[in-house]
């Protein structure tokens, strides 16, 4: 392999990773939505 596929090969990688985890981090730091953090009422259901 010559030096700039390495390069280009190292580059895409890095730039794929680093894109990867600013979105990661993002989602994970935005608050949920009033509400969102509730789970929907559950129906239960009574065979007898």
């Amino acid at each position: 392999m010559n030096t700039s596929a390495l390069i280009t090969w190292l580059l895409s990688i890095g730039i794929v990773t680093a894109v990867t985890v600013y979105l990661f981090v993002r989602i994970l730091r935005t608050p949920p939505k009033k509400g969102d953090h509730e789970p929907p009422p559950v129906k239960s259901f009574d065979a007898t």
